[in-house]
């Protein structure tokens, strides 16, 4: 969970540094009766946001064969992305556009193909 506590200003830059395995929460989240009568702690609305933040962290541990983006183009960044950058993205920080490059090439599969809409540089 705090991988993804600014993941509205990161989105998908954020680095899962060790894998997650999803499946065993999964299997217990899946599992949650949905026809209970008392639900006190939202239990249902829970489950389902939880569900989804697995379907996110699946989907970024993953090497994909083609990956295919149009980079922002930002180098004027607010303290919470220029901070994570700077932490993790240190070599590449200086542009966000640089930043997405080299974070999608670590998401392609080695051999596989990654594109980029790029301006005349």
């Amino acid at each position: 969970m705090s991988l993804f506590h600014d993941s509205r200003t990161l989105g998908s830059i954020i680095q899962i540094d060790k894998p997650v395995k999803t499946g065993n929460l999964r299997t217990v989240l899946t599992n949650i009766p949905k026809d209970t009568s008392l639900d006190l702690n939202n239990t249902r609305e829970i489950t389902y946001q939880l569900l989804r933040l697995l379907d996110i962290v699946e989907t970024m541990q993953n090497k994909y064969e083609a990956v295919i983006t149009n980079p922002p183009y930002l180098n004027k960044m607010n303290k919470v992305l220029k901070e994570y950058v700077k932490t993790h993205y240190k070599d590449y920080s200086s542009d966000l556009f640089s930043v997405f490059i080299w974070h999608n090439i670590n998401m392609t599969v080695t051999n596989g193909y990654a594109a980029y809409m790029t301006p005349f540089v």
